[in-house]
């Protein structure tokens, strides 16, 4: 299987070797995120079902810890969970190679997505 490394700014990268063993999952705590970022300086968090939500709140929690280091997401997360990986603070992406195009065009359309706020901030009534 052909894995590619893709960072959020739609760079790619080869990966010679993934092994999801020393990853970080859903089922770790905060206390092992915390241990982690004392540990470690990039951080894998490994996705085993996307339908699990847990992982976006301890990439959050590793960047509200002041983890400065790399945040890669791997495993079986839902390309279109992209922009919410990267809002959350995830820099990277391992996916197999076949899955690019894809993953590529959801970052490009994460670059002019909607935020929350409007153009003009007009009150909405007058």
């Amino acid at each position: 299987m052909d894995l590619i490394k893709v960072y959020a700014d739609a760079r790619t990268q080869t990966v010679d070797d993934y092994n999801s063993e020393h990853a970080l999952t859903a089922d770790n705590t905060l206390e092992d995120i915390t241990a982690a970022i004392g540990e470690q300086s990039v951080l894998v968090f490994h996705v085993s079902n996307f339908a699990d939500g847990r992982v976006f709140s301890l990439i959050r929690h590793a960047r509200h810890q002041s983890f400065a280091g790399e945040v890669i997401v791997a495993g079986d997360f839902a390309l279109d969970q992209a922009n919410y990986f990267v809002k959350s603070g995830a820099d990277a992406f391992i996916i197999q190679k076949e899955q690019l195009p894809i993953l590529s065009k959801t970052l490009q359309d994460l670059a002019t997505g909607y935020d929350g706020e409007s153009v003009s901030r007009l009150p909405l009534f007058s």
